[in-house]
């Protein structure tokens, strides 16, 4: 025969199986990392994803340089994204935020190719920013995917640069 303690634990534990186990949404897998490039100046890369592996996976990467609390523009800012899968492989589009002077790189729109590994990068001018940000479909198959953004900059009139990188996944 069971005591009321036990019972009443019982009971318990199964409403908090019920309450935890409700479609309540999982948050987003985010990171961020910043690094010192001068005395008051910053770097900082940031990376968000949805949660686990859906398809399609949404994601964003982001590469800012303040000045103490305040936005500095740079001569030149890159932001480098890198996906990689585990136990398949993905399609993948992407877009780019904020563009300043002379922008460059290599996010284009959809990827056609099938990879496991894909490196994109976005480069702005004169501006604190420089963002890219996507779907990636993985293939049946794929358990885990790793996106990274590496942020880099660097200022000619002030001589300063500066490198972080943030990851999930």
């Amino acid at each position: 025969m069971m005591s009321n303690t036990l019972k009443a634990a019982l009971v318990g534990c199964l409403a908090t199986a019920l309450v935890l186990g409700t479609g309540t949404a999982a948050p987003a897998d985010n990171a961020s990392n910043s690094s010192t490039m001068a005395p008051t100046y910053r770097i900082e890369a940031r990376i968000w994803k949805n949660p686990g592996n859906p398809n399609p996976t949404r994601w964003a990467t982001s590469a800012w340089t303040y000045h103490g609390a305040a936005l500095q523009s740079m001569t030149r800012i890159r932001n480098t994204a890198t996906i990689q899968s585990w136990g398949g492989s993905f399609t993948f589009s992407c877009t780019v935020g904020v563009t300043g002077t002379e922008p460059t790189g290599n996010c284009t729109g959809n990827g056609s190719v099938v990879t496991d590994n894909q490196t994109l990068w976005w480069e702005n001018g004169n501006i604190y920013e420089s963002d890219i940000n996507g779907v990636v479909y993985p293939n049946f198959g794929v358990y885990w995917l790793k996106i990274c953004s590496a942020a880099s900059a660097y200022s000619r009139p002030l001589g300063i640069h500066g490198y972080t990188q943030a990851c999930v996944g």
